[in-house]
C-alpha cells in the first residue's frame, strides 16, 4: 500500500520512474470495478473544440518530475508526459489494479530465469520502434537509467526521496555509495536489459512491481555519461574529456545551490528565533544542531567547489546533471515519452499538447484530444463551473450537495462514480512532539465523532473504517468480516481519552508536579474559550498539537470536534488553515527540531502494490515513511507480508489482517471515513470510464469532444 486536502490521492509508481512515492491530492470499486456513467448533451463548452479543461480545487506544486514533492494533480500532468507511471512501462496496471505486460513496449514476453543463488532475473525486449518526442531512439539504456542515476549520490543530495530497483541485487551497496556498480540491473544491448530480483527479497508478492521500469532520456538528462562495459554502472562517455564549459556550469550550478541552502537556513534560524519561547532550555542546543546540519551540506558542496580540479570527471558530470535536472527540467520536462507533451505552468495552469510520437498504451490506444488544460478553480464552486460549462472535467468528488447537484442536472453533466480506494485521514508525524507517544495519538482518536464527518462533509456517501485499507481492494474484500472484528472503533469517549492521557508523559497541571485533574477540566471548561487548564508534562511542556489543514469544510469539524472535546482532557488543539503546497512541504520535510505542525488533513489512495513496507518499515523515515513511524514490531510485520508467494493468497490475507491490527493500535494515523468517488464531466466529453485503478489521465486514450 503506497499513500489535499482531505481528498488526496496516491498513485502509483514503479521503479523506473523513481519508486514507490505516496502522492497526496485532493479528495474509488462496484463489483466489476468499473463506473456507472450517466448523463445526456449540454451548451456552453470549457475550451475549445480540440482543448479538455480540467479543474483541480488544490494548487500544483509544479514538480513534474517523480521523487520529489508528489500532489495527485502534478501527478495527473506527469504521468500525462510521462515522466511517472502509467505509460511505457514494461508492466503497467489496468482499469482492475491488475499487472499487464505493456505489448507496445515489450516486443515479446520477458525471459525469467530463477538462478542458482536463489535470484530471479527477468529479461527484457524492447520495441525498436520507441521514441522519445524529439525523436531520438528509446534504448534500453533510457529503461536501467533511473536505477543507476537516481541513486547516486549527487542526485540524493538534491533531495529526492523515492528508491528505484529497491528490491534488486546490489541496490542497498550502490545507494550507499559503496558500489560503483548495481548489478541488479543489467544493459545487453540497445533493445535488451535484464532486471534481478535479490534473493532475500523472494518470495514477494508483486514481482512485476520489482523489476517493471520506464524510460528516462540519457541524451537529455545525462548526456555526456554512458553505460559501463559491465552494463550495470555509469561511466563517462569514452573519448569524453570533462570542458571548461563543464566546470562552468558545474560552478555556477553549485553556487545556486549553496545559496538556495544558505537562504534556507537564515529562514530557518529566524523562524527559531521568533519561537524562542517554544524550545525552552533546548533552544541553542537546537540551534546548534541546525546550523551543523544546514551547514554539513553547504560544506559538501562547497568542497566540490574548492576541489573542481581534483574532483572525478564522472563525479563533477553527475552533480552538474543532477544540479540541472532538479532545477529545469524538475520544472519544464522538455523531452519526455508519454501521450502528451508538456508546454507550459503559469498561474496555477499547467498546458499540454499531443505527442505526436507515442505509439499508444498498453493496448495500443492512442489519445485524440489535442490539448490538455488543468487548472487550479476555488474547491466551493468547481462543480459549479462544469454546470456552467467553464469546465469539462473535475474528479475525485465526495461532498454530498455537490454529487446531488450533478445528478440533478443530467441535461448539463454527467458523472461517473466508484468506490473509493483510500480514506480520508488525520496523520501524524510519530517521533516529533506530542504525538509521538502512541496515548495522545489514540486520545486524540476517542475525542472525535467521525459520524459527523460522513453526514456533513459526504453527505451520507461515504462511511468510518478503522484502518489502512480502501474498500475496493481485493483483501479487505475478502477479510471484511475478520477486520469489524478486530479493529476498535474509536468513538467518541472522554473518558478513555483522559485515562490513555493520564498513562502519558502529560498527566500533569503546569507545575509539572501537581497530577492533573479532569473534574477541574469539566468546570473550567463551562468558560469556553477563556479555559486554561491544560495537560503538561514533568518539563512544563504544554499538550499542544499544532494541525495543518487544507480544505475549509474539513478544518471547521476537527476544529470544533478537538478543540471542544480536547478541553475536557487538558489537550489544547489549534487546527491551522494553510496552503496545500505548504502543508505538503511541512509534511514531507518537517523541521527534526522544532515542527511545526505534527498533525495533517489529507487522505491516502491506494495503489495496486498493497505493500506498506515503504510506508510504515523504519528504513524509509525521511522517503515514503511520512509519519515517520520507527517500531520494531510494524518492521516484522511488514516485512512478513510482503514475503509471501504470489501463489498464497489466503496467507498474504492473514498477514494483512495482523498488519490491520497493528496499525490500529499503533494510530500512526486516525482514519476518518471511506467515500464514492464521482467525477463530474461536462456532455461533450465522450467515452468516460475511471475506476479507482483507472483515473482520467489513463483514460485519456479513450476520451473525445463532442463537436
Amino acid at each position: 500500500m503506497l499513500a489535499l486536502l482531505l481528498v488526496l490521492v496516491m498513485v502509483f509508481s514503479v521503479a523506473c520512474s523513481g519508486g514507490k512515492t505516496p502522492a497526496p491530492s485532493s479528495d474509488a470499486t462496484s463489483d466489476s470495478v468499473t463506473g456507472e456513467t450517466t448523463g445526456e448533451s449540454s451548451g456552453k463548452t470549457a475550451g475549445d473544440a480540440e482543448t479538455l479543461v480540467v479543474g483541480v480545487i488544490a494548487k500544483m506544486n509544479g514538480d513534474f518530475i517523480n521523487g520529489f514533492t508528489n500532489s495527485s494533480y502534478d501527478v495527473a500532468i506527469k504521468t500525462l508526459i510521462g515522466t511517472y507511471a502509467g505509460y511505457y512501462e514494461t508492466y503497467p496496471t489496468d482499469e482492475q489494479g491488475a499487472f499487464v505486460l505493456d505489448k507496445t513496449v515489450n516486443a515479446k514476453e520477458p525471459e525469467i530465469k530463477e538462478n542458482e543463488d536463489g535470484s530471479k532475473t527477468y529479461r527484457f525486449f524492447l520495441n525498436d520502434k520507441l521514441v522519445w518526442n524529439d525523436g531520438t531512439p528509446i534504448t534500453a539504456k533510457d529503461y536501467i537509467l533511473a536505477f543507476l542515476y537516481y541513486n547516486t549520490k549527487a542526485y540524493l543530495k538534491t533531495g529526492y526521496n523515492s528508491t528505484p530497483g529497491d528490491g534488486l541485487v546490489g541496490y542497498q551497496d550502490y545507494r550507499d555509495g559503496k558500489a560503483k556498480s548495481f548489478p541488479g540491473v543489467k544493459y545487453i544491448d540497445d533493445h535488451t536489459f535484464e532486471a534481478t530480483i535479490a534473493k532475500e527479497q523472494l518470495p514477494y508478492f508483486y514481482e512485476e512491481y520489482l523489476v517493471g521500469s520506464q524510460p528516462i532520456p540519457m541524451h537529455r538528462l545525462t548526456p555526456n555519461l554512458d553505460i559501463g562495459e559491465d552494463g550495470s554502472s555509469l561511466v563517462v562517455k569514452e573519448g569524453y574529456q570533462v570542458s571548461d564549459a563543464d566546470k562552468a556550469e558545474f560552478k555556477e550550478l553549485t553556487e545556486a545551490k549553496i545559496a538556495d541552502l544558505e537562504a534556507e537556513l537564515k529562514t530557518t534560524l529566524e523562524e527559531m528565533e521568533a519561537g524562542k519561547a517554544d524550545y525552552g532550555d533546548d533552544y541553542e542546543a537546537e540551534v546548534a544542531k541546525t546550523k551543523q546540519e544546514a551547514e554539513s551540506k553547504i560544506n559538501e558542496y562547497k568542497e566540490g567547489l574548492n576541489n573542481l580540479d581534483a574532483f572525478d570527471p564522472l563525479e563533477v558530470l553527475l552533480q552538474t546533471y543532477a544540479l540541472e535536472n532538479t532545477t529545469n527540467y524538475r520544472f519544464k520536462p522538455d523531452v519526455t515519452c508519454g501521450p502528451y507533451n508538456f508546454v507550459s505552468f503559469e498561474n496555477q495552469t499547467a498546458t499540454l499538447t499531443l505527442n505526436d510520437k507515442f505509439l499508444g498504451d498498453f493496448r495500443g490506444n492512442k489519445p485524440v484530444i489535442k490539448n490538455i488544460v488543468q487548472r487550479y478553480v476555488n474547491d466551493e464552486i468547481d462543480a459549479d463551473l462544469v454546470l456552467s460549462g467553464d469546465l469539462d472535467l473535475i474528479t475525485g468528488v465526495i461532498q454530498g450537495d455537490k454529487i446531488e447537484k450533478a445528478k440533478s442536472n443530467p441535461d448539463k453533466v454527467g458523472t461517473v462514480s466508484y468506490k473509493r480506494n483510500g480514506f480520508g485521514m488525520i496523520r501524524f508525524l510519530t517521533d516529533l512532539g506530542p504525538t509521538k507517544y502512541k496515548e495522545v495519538r489514540q486520545a486524540i482518536g476517542y475525542l472525535m465523532d467521525r459520524n459527523i464527518f460522513v453526514q456533513n462533509i459526504l453527505g451520507g456517501y461515504g462511511t468510518i473504517v478503522n484502518g489502512y485499507f480502501g474498500l475496493a481492494q481485493w483483501v479487505y474484500q475478502e477479510r471484511a468480516d475478520v477486520i469489524e472484528e478486530k479493529l476498535n472503533s474509536y468513538t467518541l469517549n472522554v473518558e478513555k481519552a483522559n485515562e490513555l492521557l493520564n498513562a502519558s508523559p502529560y498527566k500533569f497541571e503546569k507545575d509539572g508536579t501537581t497530577p492533573w485533574d479532569k473534574e477541574k477540566a469539566v468546570k473550567e471548561a463551562e468558560k469556553g474559550d477563556a479555559f486554561d487548564y491544560w495537560r503538561y508534562n514533568d518539563k512544563g511542556e504544554k499538550l499542544m498539537i499544532n494541525h495543518a489543514a487544507g480544505a475549509k469544510e474539513i478544518s471547521e469539524i476537527i476544529s470544533a470536534e478537538l478543540t471542544n472535546n480536547g478541553r475536557l482532557a487538558g489537550l489544547a488543539y489549534n487546527v491551522v488553515n494553510i496552503d496545500f503546497n505548504t502543508l505538503l512541504n511541512a509534511l514531507y520535510t518537517p523541521d527534526l527540531n522544532n515542527p511545526t505542525y505534527t498533525a495533517f488533513s489529507l487522505a491516502t489512495g491506494f495503489t495496486p502494490i498493497i505493500d506498506p513496507y515503504y510506508e510504515f518499515h523504519s528504513s524509509q523515515i525521511g522517503a515514503q515513511n511520512l509519519d515517520r513511524v520507527n517500531d520494531p514490531a510494524a518492521d516484522e510485520i511488514v516485512l512478513k507480508m510482503r514475503n509471501v508467494d504470489p501463489k498464497n493468497k489466503d496467507e498474504f490475507a492473514d498477514r494483512w489482517v495482523d498488519f490491520q491490527v497493528w496499525f490500529n493500535d499503533y494510530l500512526p494515523e486516525i482514519p476518518i471515513y471511506a467515500n464514492e468517488y464521482y467525477d463530474i464531466y461536462g456532455m461533450r466529453v465522450k467515452g468516460l470510464h475511471t475506476t479507482p485503478f483507472w483515473g482520467w489521465e489513463k483514460d485519456i486514450v479513450n476520451l473525445s469532444l463532442s463537436k
